[in-house]
């Protein structure tokens, strides 16, 4: 566990984008969907775990190649958010526009 933490120590040096840029909508839309999906055929954990998964290994592809791709722990923490909104959440409604983004939500807690 604590050599995954340490992966994210350079990241944080290297990442200088914003908190609530476009990129960080569609991290968290991307999870949401995905861990979404995942809940309807296996456990909710592993739903979870599994879409974790998934935006850490994307985290780790860009920083094993910076010349076309920022590593940013800030991707991956909007990453676990969405996963976690995924799994927990009775009802979505996406709607999505180049120039406005719209994510509607209700949460209910298993």
């Amino acid at each position: 566990m604590i050599k995954y933490l340490l992966f994210f120590v350079p990241m944080m040096c290297l990442a200088q984008d914003s908190w609530y840029g476009l990129d960080k909508r569609q991290h968290f839309v991307g999870s949401a969907i995905l861990s979404y999906s995942f809940s309807e055929v296996m456990s909710p954990k592993s739903a979870f775990l599994t879409s974790v998964g998934i935006g850490l290994a994307k985290e780790v592809y860009n920083y094993k190649h910076p010349e076309k791709h920022t590593a940013s722990y800030k991707d991956f923490v909007w990453d676990v958010a969405g996963a976690y909104v995924g799994v927990y959440a009775k009802g979505y409604s996406f709607d999505y526009d180049k120039k406005q983004f719209v994510v509607k939500y209700t949460l209910q807690i298993k």
